[in-house]
């Protein structure tokens, strides 16, 4: 039964090729698979408070990327299933519908130009960002195995067995993100993928900023940015953030992973924030018993209220957590990757008892400028793009 990827209505017009589908209940026109139209959407624009979107692909595009159905829609823009044909592996492609909202359109351009930066096997990478008919758009791999979310509504509490393993991969692409000074300010379940070889991936960098010494998680209008499941004392204050803030988040997803249940909860916001500010969650030892005392130890020091008491790194995290595992991932990788030696514990990265650099004195190694000449087309695109944009 056709269903309307919007709403999940079912009262739907039947389409064809030429035709869209038209949902009764929100009235959203869309195009089935194959068509070579395609209707773009958002969370924030609703179908009946606007005409929808439609946008031509020309065959230079279908020639490439094949579109198939639509997967989702979220608060700037929907995305597509498609193929990659020159590889024949599926992909997304990420439409930006709110192309009048130039905070939106900033956002959606700097996601494209941190993840060209990171380039890391565990933060999603770009394929392609361009434009058709001024519409922005991002192709991304395709993750078949959904995120972390799905995976722990599935199957509700996570064994450390499992979870252990996806939340070193975590710790490793947020290493790798602050390595290159970059915040992801919004860790979550619904933000890290599986992968076909079932490691989790970290997406989702549209909210992401440089390392710089006034961000805050607040907009200029006081709105939060971020999701208050898993903000920081300082995030929520609207103090500046820096690394540990992400750590934090870390702290409390890997508490929800094993407990399956968030540490915190409530029926309205301000009680839930007050919560994260001034409030202990139940100790995770006695709600999940036979757990390795490091990682009970780990988290608790991870989502510590004061951002001096966390961990020093993701990797520091990681290293309280399950050192030896850490340094055979870490040998493993540094022969496996050679690229990546930079990666590898050093003066470079946070460790125990070192705290990360701060921006400006991090050395650049021989193997990271191969990789920027290597990705330099796209990041110049991406660049240009942003120059062209004041920001308010």
């Amino acid at each position: 039964m056709l269903e309307c990827p919007l709403c999940h209505g079912s009262d739907l017009s039947s389409p064809d090729l030429v035709h869209p589908a038209v949902c009764a209940d929100c009235h959203l026109e869309f195009y089935p698979p194959g068509s070579s139209r395609v209707t773009l959407v958002s969370q924030a624009i609703s179908p009946r408070e606007a005409p929808p979107l439609h946008l031509d692909l020309p065959e230079s595009f279908l020639s490439r990327y094949p579109v198939g159905g639509l997967l989702g829609a979220g608060g700037l823009g929907c995305v597509y299933r498609a193929e990659n044909l020159a590889t024949g592996a599926p992909v997304a492609i990420k439409f930006l519908r709110s192309i009048d909202n130039e905070e939106a359109l900033l956002r959606f351009l700097r996601e494209g130009k941190l993840t060209l930066r990171v380039g890391s096997p565990l933060v999603i990478t770009v394929i392609e960002i361009d434009r058709i008919e001024g519409i922005p758009f991002i192709v991304m791999p395709m993750f078949e195995r959904g995120s972390l979310r799905d995976m722990m509504k599935l199957n509700g509490r996570l064994s450390i067995e499992t979870a252990l393993p996806l939340m070193l991969d975590v710790l490793e692409g947020l290493q790798d993100c602050h390595s290159a000074e970059i915040l992801h300010r919004d860790i979550k379940p619904e933000n890290i993928l599986l992968n076909s070889n079932g490691r989790a991936v970290i997406t989702d960098l549209g909210i992401a900023r440089e390392f710089e010494s006034n961000v805050t998680s607040l907009t200029q209008t006081g709105q939060f940015i971020g999701t208050p499941n898993y903000m920081a004392q300082e995030a929520i204050s609207g103090r500046p953030i820096g690394p540990a803030t992400d750590l934090y988040a870390a702290g409390i997803m890997f508490y929800e992973m094993l407990a399956g249940r968030p540490p915190f909860r409530a029926n309205q916001m301000p009680f839930l924030l007050d919560k994260h500010l001034n409030e202990e969650p139940p100790p995770l030892d006695v709600s999940v018993p036979n757990l390795p005392k490091e990682v009970v130890a780990g988290i608790h020091m991870a989502r510590a209220k004061r951002t001096e008491d966390r961990p020093t790194s993701p990797r520091h995290f990681a290293v309280l957590l399950a050192p030896s595992e850490v340094a055979a991932r870490e040998a493993t990788d540094v022969l496996l990757r050679p690229e990546r030696r930079h990666l590898a514990p050093s003066a470079n990265r946070g460790t125990a008892d070192t705290k990360p650099q701060t921006r400006g004195t991090r050395p650049t190694s021989q193997a990271e400028d191969n990789v920027s000449a290597a990705e330099s087309p796209r990041s110049l695109f991406v660049a240009v793009l942003v120059s062209m944009i004041s920001v308010p």
